[in-house]
């Protein structure tokens, strides 16, 4: 029975090390429908940052480093196909508003090997996965797409995109990658969104990752349960 119990804690440990990074809830619209990516809007901003667009050009090379303000939406996106398909003329926030995402969670890859990604953005967009940039296409301009192949193994791995648009003119980014019919969007059922964010105390990219927090889990539990077969001894 004491291990059962023992057994719960160590579960709970697991449960709530997953979700380290504190909580709270986003004074925003969230809605969830399947797999995707978690989409944090400002309006207005550049992440957050004001005013979006700013003297120094060299905003536009790079977006700044968290942590990020409350964003003004929270959403998850099961695709982000915001080009072609509404006419390069995407607005969330309404005509005449400028405004910044940042996707974050994580994209599932079957098989190992080398994945071509690309970028279609108007204006700026990078890709990161696992923490390293792989795709840049900053700058002010109409759409343009970057493209770059990446080795990857058979495994969930982090992804983070980040656009901003900065004129009312056209407007959209698109998130493909190479497949049997030539490009083709990133589709849902290999995307995973992230847990909603900590808006007040930043934006963290990723909550702990979840082989750390079960290893952590398993050597609390196999503690507690030699401990305790010691004392039944």
């Amino acid at each position: 029975m004491k291990s059962k119990f023992f057994f719960i804690i160590a579960l709970a440990v697991l449960v709530l090390g997953a979700t380290a990074l504190p909580v709270v809830s986003v004074s925003a619209t969230v809605t969830i429908d399947g797999g995707g990516l978690l989409g944090r809007y400002w309006q207005d901003t550049f992440f957050g940052i004001d005013p979006l667009i700013y003297a120094n050009w060299d905003w536009y090379d790079m977006a700044p480093p968290g942590p990020y303000p409350q964003p003004d939406m929270v959403r998850i996106d099961p695709t982000i196909d915001f080009g072609a398909s509404v006419a390069w003329d995407w607005r969330p926030f309404g005509p005449g508003h400028q405004f910044s995402v940042k996707w974050t969670g994580y994209i599932y890859i079957e098989n190992q090997g080398a994945y071509e990604f690309r970028l279609t953005s108007d204006d700026g967009s990078w890709l990161f996965i696992d923490g390293t940039l792989v795709i840049s296409n900053p700058g002010y301009h109409a759409p343009s797409s970057v493209s770059e192949k990446w080795n990857l193994t058979q495994s969930l791995h982090e992804i983070v995109i980040d656009f901003y648009e900065t004129a009312d003119y056209q407007c959209g980014i698109v998130f493909e990658w190479w497949g049997a019919t030539g490009w083709e969007i990133v589709p849902s059922d290999v995307l995973i969104p992230e847990p909603l964010p900590n808006p007040m105390g930043g934006v963290p990219e990723f909550s702990l990752a979840v082989p750390v927090v079960t290893s952590l889990a398993a050597v609390i539990y196999l503690a507690i349960r030699k401990r305790m077969e010691k004392k039944l001894e």
